[in-house]
């Protein structure tokens, strides 16, 4: 599932009212995997081949309102991992960095951390982005 927010929200106690774009079950997508490209590519060759549709009202809930221990990636799918880098590198040194190693050595870092803490043989970080409500 691949969602875009929507611009309008309304926050509410730990709670969001938002609108979200999910994948459209278009025919193309029965014959084509889909893709979505996010470096430069000749504009003759298209960046996308999804099409996306707008549900509206959803809720989102802050569950770290409820204490981040409470959720288990075996029990809710996704879990909190708590993680001090020995060498103090942190991911908000690293959002807003131009130097492309800063990135790499912070995703060679939180690799094995995701290894060991979902038990997986390999790790592949293919989209480290952070969104604008990392900020919040």
């Amino acid at each position: 599932m691949t969602a875009h927010s929507h611009s309008t929200m309304e926050k509410e106690r730990g709670t969001l009212s938002i609108g979200l774009e999910f994948v459209s079950n278009i025919s193309e997508l029965v014959t084509e995997k889909p893709f979505e490209i996010y470096v430069s590519v000749d504009p003759k060759y298209p960046k996308s081949n999804l099409k996306f549709t707008l549900h509206g009202d959803i809720k989102i809930v802050d569950v770290r309102d409820y204490g981040t221990d409470k959720f288990k990636l075996e029990r809710n799918g996704f879990g909190f991992i708590h993680h001090d880098f020995k060498d103090g590198l942190t991911l908000d040194k690293v959002i807003g960095e131009e130097n492309d190693c800063t990135v790499l050595e912070y995703l060679q870092h939180l690799s094995p951390v995701l290894m060991s803490f979902t038990g997986a043989e390999k790790v592949i970080l293919y989209d480290w982005r952070v969104s604008c409500a990392h900020h919040l």
